[in-house]
């Protein structure tokens, strides 16, 4: 599709305003994870702990400018070209939107968790972002009967190769995506042709990250020495969820001598924390002790949670209550504001610290920072659950569906559903970045309702209710 003055106007819209919040957040906001994969490849000491091609892409978008903003500006740019071709799409299936698009484009450009999410240094922001343009092609298909173009469908494999590269549990995300692609071409009857252009493009990009991605974890690999001694990730886990077991005193006396090598118990009762693993995680634990006795530790646990499975189901309740929840249960992590900036090199070799650098804006950054943090307070704060987003987009899909008589709409909700599913599991935090995607399919699907939705049967429905009790008196 061409582009015109209307998808300029759309584009730069969101592009301008986060442009000028990066300068008022000038680097911008650059969060602990960020700021890791940052001194990976300032230190070309590259690893898997964030997925090797999140921080490789940086590495590549550094050769233009050395500066962690440019990856900021990146996502800025990236999330102004997929919403301009978003609108452009629903333009095209539903005439005179154009004004609608253009109110709602600048209602939600202000909105802190799309604006501030935009210059803030996390690798689930592409992600998220990669996700929601899939949701675009999905569309797409829905309204042209999925007649893909090769250019379609090759964009359609980049994008699930990116989802599956950005993010851990990606893998699951895009191997689920390929899947519902596959079975929609079949479905549809589109050739086994397009299901395998599908295939070969994630298999061959795949391939072709696969040959830096070696060389720079053998080399991390050969210069890696570990500091001490750790458990493994199944173990942290079961030393999260031991927490929960003391809590309700589910210990025997014996088993909690044993543990209290381990962690105290005094301060294990204190830390546990079912929000969040680094409770336990980042406690100096006697991690030699606890692998030299692991099979009875993982025996015992397995005991105990057997013997007090409520223990362990209300743990994981409380612990993804985000994905299920459309009410605060226990705090969740919405905005990094880090005041410090980590020390390296960047700027001609420079070093430079957070506090030393020039704010050009202070006044603005502490406005919309106050503005920011208001809203995470009562009743406002309902609106960081993440659960309520993916709840008001499945009750609008239900609307579209019965107006539209339709029932492909619902695969408009799949990637936010195939983020999910990996996470319940393996939810480390009540982190909101995990399900970002959940925010950005209600704006897809929000715009979409009010393009599409014939609003006149509301006011039919209201007139009705209306006239029931005018006769009824």
């Amino acid at each position: 599709m061409k582009l015109k003055r209307k998808d300029l106007i759309i584009f730069l819209i969101p592009f301008t305003l986060f442009m000028f919040l990066l300068l008022v957040f000038y680097p911008g906001i650059i969060t602990c994870d960020g700021n890791n994969q940052w001194n990976q490849l300032v230190a070309d000491n590259i690893n898997n702990s964030h997925p090797f091609f999140s921080t490789f892409f940086m590495l590549w978008l550094s050769k233009i400018w050395n500066s962690p903003t440019i990856v900021l500006m990146f996502q800025v740019f990236i999330f102004s070209y997929f919403w301009m071709h978003i609108c452009k799409i629903i333009r095209k299936n539903n005439k005179n939107s154009f004004k609608k698009e253009l109110i709602y484009t600048i209602i939600i450009s202000f909105v802190p968790i799309i604006s501030l999410y935009s210059i803030t240094l996390w690798k689930d922001i592409l992600y998220s972002y990669y996700l929601m343009f899939t949701i675009y092609y999905i569309y797409k298909g829905i309204k042209d009967n999925f007649n893909y173009s090769v250019f379609d469908i090759f964009n359609i494999g980049l994008l699930i190769t990116l989802v599956f590269n950005y993010r851990h549990n990606g893998m699951i995300t895009a191997v689920l995506m390929l899947i519902i692609f596959a079975i929609i071409f079949i479905k549809e009857k589109l050739g086994i042709k397009k299901v395998l252009i599908v295939i070969m493009t994630f298999v061959l990009l795949n391939g072709l990250i696969a040959i830096p991605k070696k060389s720079y974890l053998d080399k991390f690999n050969e210069n890696y020495i570990p500091k001490k001694e750790s458990v493994s990730t199944i173990d942290s886990y079961i030393i999260w969820m031991y927490g929960a077991h003391i809590k309700d005193n589910n210990i025997e006396t014996e088993d909690l001598k044993k543990l209290n090598e381990v962690i105290p118990i005094k301060d294990w009762r204190i830390i546990y924390n079912p929000f969040l693993i680094n409770a336990t995680g980042f406690y100096d634990l006697n991690s030699e002790y606890y692998n030299d006795n692991v099979d009875y530790f993982r025996k015992s646990f397995i005991k105990y949670t057997l013997k007090n499975p409520f223990t362990i189901i209300v743990h994981y309740l409380k612990a993804d209550a985000l994905l299920w929840s459309p009410f605060p249960i226990g705090y969740i992590y919405s905005f990094d504001y880090t005041d410090w900036w980590p020390k390296y090199e960047f700027n001609n070799g420079k070093l430079y610290g957070y506090d030393e650098i020039n704010l050009k804006f202070p006044i603005i950054k502490k406005v919309v920072e106050k503005i920011t943090s208001f809203t995470l307070y009562k009743p406002f704060c309902l609106f960081y659950q993440p659960a309520s987003a993916l709840y008001v987009s499945l009750i609008l899909i239900y609307l579209l569906i019965k107006q539209n008589k339709n029932k492909k709409y619902w695969l408009l909700i799949t990637p936010c559903i195939f983020n999910i599913l990996p996470l319940i599991p393996i939810n480390l935090a009540q982190d909101l970045r995990y399900v970002y995607i959940n925010y950005l399919t209600l704006l897809f699907v929000g715009l979409v309702f009010i393009c599409e939705y014939d609003f006149s049967k509301i006011k039919e429905y209201i007139n009705k209710k209306r006239n029931k009790k005018v006769t009824k008196n």
